[in-house]
């Protein structure tokens, strides 16, 4: 996950990862720390020593099924939500053409 990844794209996602889960331990604890955080999560994503923490499972039941989540640490999410954007940039140059 090397380059691409800019400390204001991954300011912007972290309200959109954030969503509906502000009253989460895991994420009160990112908010507290959060320009530190992101630093680190930015140089981590560009120098390529980031990696995907462990995703923690549970049972969720919504009209009589039982389902098994597995989420994401918050810390990922925001990375996730920060990749459309790293997308979107690399749809936008031009294709190479190989002959």
């Amino acid at each position: 996950m090397q380059g691409g990844f800019s400390l204001p794209a991954l300011h912007q996602a972290w309200p959109r990862a954030a969503r509906g889960k502000r009253g989460r331990p895991d994420v009160a604890t990112f908010e507290r720390g959060w320009p530190a955080v992101l630093v680190e999560l930015c140089a981590a994503l560009r120098d390529g020593s980031w990696r995907p923490g462990s995703y923690r499972t549970f049972l969720f039941e919504e009209r009589g099924k039982r389902r098994l989540i597995s989420a994401a640490p918050f810390a990922d999410r925001v990375v996730h939500h920060a990749r459309p954007a790293l997308r979107a940039g690399m749809e936008s140059a031009r294709p190479i053409r190989v002959v």
